[in-house]
């Protein structure tokens, strides 16, 4: 977000940006859910 805004980017701008899916947030707070046996976006093998 900061250099959206230092390089004065609009909202078509930040519309145009491809995202990667799913993040490193994302990916940590699966693997930490799925260790617990709470991840919603996975399958729970009772492992």
């Amino acid at each position: 977000m900061t250099l959206a805004i230092e390089m004065g980017a609009t909202l078509t701008d930040l519309s145009e940006i491809i995202y990667t899916h799913p993040g490193l947030s994302e990916v940590l707070l699966e693997s930490a859910d799925g260790a617990l046996g709470h991840a919603i976006h996975m399958l729970n093998k009772g492992i």
